[in-house]
């Protein structure tokens, strides 16, 4: 495949994901004619290259992210699980596609206040991303943070600052200790501990210098 068409690929792939965030909040004549164009786009692709094939994963993910926003998780898990079993089939278990699929799975049971069952595919999304890239990659950081989320919706505060803190040195050892994402997540995690009273933790945050890149914009801003 010459890069050209895979650029072109990528950016179909990145247009249909646009495309699926913001049909949710269309006025109802557009959303319509959204959904009819995104089962069409399904339908043609079945009879081109068969169930089992990759762009029909990710066509049940778009419109999975769609029933996801409309917080109709019935639906939006019966098509991320279609996506899910067609990765499994066609790359196997060890691929960050798979790994995506429990996420996006994870995410819609955080929705719902479905802890232990977001928990167990955040963590079969963290057992397969180790064995695919290792710890240091910046997919580990969003891995760590949305267990971290779960067990802070859980209440289990301890647990969720390990993991909060484990995604902070991730994203630090990958893009450096000076990068605006990494300013972000420290005063985040600074507010975090600070608000469940977990003052040593606050002030060890409090003692890690900010990156530069986050002095200066807030020293734009006091301006």
């Amino acid at each position: 495949m010459t890069r050209r068409r895979r650029c072109s690929r990528r950016r179909l792939r990145s247009l249909q994901r646009f495309l699926a965030a913001i049909l949710w909040s269309s006025p109802a004549r557009t959303r319509a004619l959204g959904w009819s164009l995104m089962r069409s786009s399904l339908a043609l692709k079945i009879r081109l290259v068969g169930l089992d094939h990759l762009s029909v994963a990710n066509s049940y993910d778009h419109i999975g992210v769609v029933y996801n926003l409309q917080g109709k998780y019935v639906e939006a898990l019966e098509y991320y699980q279609k996506s899910l079993e067609i990765k499994i089939r066609e790359v196997g278990h060890d691929h960050l596609s798979v790994a995506a699929s429990y996420t996006s799975i994870g995410n819609v049971y955080l929705e719902q206040n479905k802890y232990e069952q977001a928990l167990e595919n955040f963590q079969k999304d963290l057992k397969i991303t180790i064995r695919v890239v290792g710890h240091d990659h910046l997919t580990m950081a969003s891995t760590y943070m949305n267990i971290g989320h779960v067990y802070n919706k859980q209440g289990k505060y301890e647990e969720a600052l390990e993991y909060y803190q484990k995604s902070l040195e991730t994203q630090i050892r990958v893009v450096g200790h000076d990068h605006l994402d990494v300013a972000t997540r420290m005063v985040a995690l600074q507010l975090y501990t600070d608000d469940k009273g977990d003052l040593q933790n606050a002030l060890n945050c409090l003692r890690r210098p900010l990156p530069s890149v986050y002095r200066s914009l807030v020293s734009v801003t006091d301006l």
